[in-house]
């Protein structure tokens, strides 16, 4: 094995040292998707009858034709329950409650997202050419971002952001450093911007944006795309679409209605019922709540991806970069603009806008480009966006939707306060509280404080920092 695969294996494991300890519990959104795997594995059905009432409690559902199914994208359930069947078949049993929420969300969402380090690290360290620099910025994007506490949720917003990257990496890599374009590159772009949607619907939109891009390299590489070039990517893709037709043809006797137009709950039903599927127009009141504002602010719960700024005016004077600009531009200008539109746009019990995860990920471009005179600063903001981000992951916050109801029943007020942070006064206290998510410290050793349970994975973190630096300096006398 190289030293670089063995120092994106030490990153790989680095991140899911992280993502696989702390386990959030089930709310509706997590048990409408579980309840959907345990349906598949154990009824071998679709529908959640058996679950959505008892052990896996949840308002996220579907009703029609009087059964009840999970409303959510099929895609984070079909992959749960693709590692789930060979467990129920060895052990011949359901797995207790707590039991199968951990297990599932670490080998169904952490393992997967957790690739999306070595990923950051494999680029950065193209065009850096620094490993601690490269490091640096691999981490801020999968530990200093909430990729990290939804990596450890069975959601579908962490999936889909390293489906989405791995796409505009794989297409990066033929633009800037001229990989072949393979019959299999482009199969598994269509797979993977299929499945990500799947995963997602929302993602329908990084989906347009990156097969533009990808059109775009094919075109500047070989000129007009041949029958081939298209058929093995629409090949690719064709099986998440038969998926997709096939699961709703079944449940809701149509192949292109999802569950949300089917939903049982009526607050629910009356917001998918505006606008495009509760999407409606950009609000600027909305961006304000989702970017700078204290409560949910993405850049105040992760300051470091304020570097992106610097980074961006660096790389838009590389004329070479500029499609892969101008495709990261409009992803994230887009995806924000576009959530700002919904209903709903916090996403109920979540700790951060939840539905911008899939886009963070391609600040990480925007990183590689930050000026070295800003690294003291970038690497200050990445500590602190990492230490708000391990505490976030690692409490319980189902009060929040309650919370951010609250505060906006009070009306728009144009304030910075910090009296108004979600973080500082609700989610930090409740640690000093021991208030604690799933812990595998909790499951395995009876662990309740905060400081043994953070003391576990920082541990395991350094001694996989201690390897990397001894790999790393056996790399540089080696060559």
């Amino acid at each position: 094995m190289s030293f670089r695969k063995i120092e994106q294996s030490i990153i790989f494991l680095l991140a899911l040292t992280f993502y696989g300890y702390f386990i959030r519990p089930g709310d509706w959104n997590i048990n409408s998707r579980l309840g959907l795997v345990k349906a598949i594995v154990e009824e071998k059905r679709l529908v959640i009858d058996s679950y959505h009432e008892d052990e896996l409690i949840t308002g996220d559902k579907a009703y029609f034709n009087g059964h009840y199914y999970s409303d959510k994208a099929i895609g984070t359930s079909l992959l749960g329950a693709i590692v789930y069947l060979p467990i129920y078949i060895v052990t011949g049993q359901s797995l207790s409650t707590e039991l199968f929420i951990m297990l599932m969300t670490v080998l169904a969402i952490s393992i997967p997202c957790a690739l999306l380090a070595p990923l950051l690290y494999g680029i950065a360290l193209q065009i850096v050419k620094e490993k601690w620099m490269a490091l640096v910025i691999a981490l801020c994007i999968s530990l200093g971002t909430p990729i990290f506490p939804y990596a450890s949720a069975f959601y579908g917003h962490s999936l889909a952001a390293v489906q989405a990257f791995t796409v505009f990496l794989l297409w990066m890599e033929v633009n800037q450093f001229n990989a072949k374009i393979t019959p299999g590159r482009l199969f598994a772009s269509g797979f993977l911007i299929g499945f990500m949607v799947l995963t997602e619907y929302t993602t329908l939109i990084i989906a347009v944006i990156l097969i533009g891009y990808m059109t775009y390299v094919v075109r500047s590489k070989q000129g007009f795309p041949d029958w081939k070039t298209v058929g093995m990517f629409f090949l690719g893709g064709t099986i998440p679409l038969i998926i997709f037709i096939s699961y709703n043809w079944i449940c809701f006797g149509s192949p292109l209605t999802i569950g949300y137009a089917n939903e049982n709950n009526l607050e629910f039903k009356e917001v998918h019922s505006q606008g495009l599927m509760g999407i409606e127009l950009p609000n600027i009141e909305t961006l304000f709540y989702m970017t700078i504002h204290p409560m949910q602010g993405i850049f105040i719960q992760s300051p470091v991806l304020l570097m992106a700024f610097s980074g961006f005016m660096v790389m838009k004077r590389e004329k070479k970069m500029l499609a892969e600009l101008i495709a990261i531009t409009s992803m994230i200008l887009v995806y924000f603009l576009v959530i700002s539109g919904f209903q709903i746009w916090w996403g109920g019990a979540a700790f951060t806008v939840r539905h911008l995860i899939p886009i963070l990920p391609f600040f990480g471009i925007f990183f590689i480009f930050v000026p070295r005179k800003y690294y003291k600063l970038f690497i200050g903001l990445g500590i602190l966006s990492f230490s708000q981000m391990l505490v976030a992951s690692a409490v319980i916050y189902d009060f929040v939707d309650k919370y951010i109801r609250q505060t906006l029943g009070q009306g728009f007020a144009l304030s910075l306060s910090w009296k108004n942070s979600l973080f500082y006064r609700e989610l930090f206290p409740r640690l000093l509280h021991h208030q604690l998510t799933f812990t595998w410290g909790k499951y395995l050793f009876g662990l309740e404080s905060w400081y043994f349970n953070f003391a576990v994975p920082l541990t395991i973190a350094f001694v996989l920092l201690t390897i990397f630096y001894f790999v790393s300096k056996k790399e540089d006398k080696t060559y």
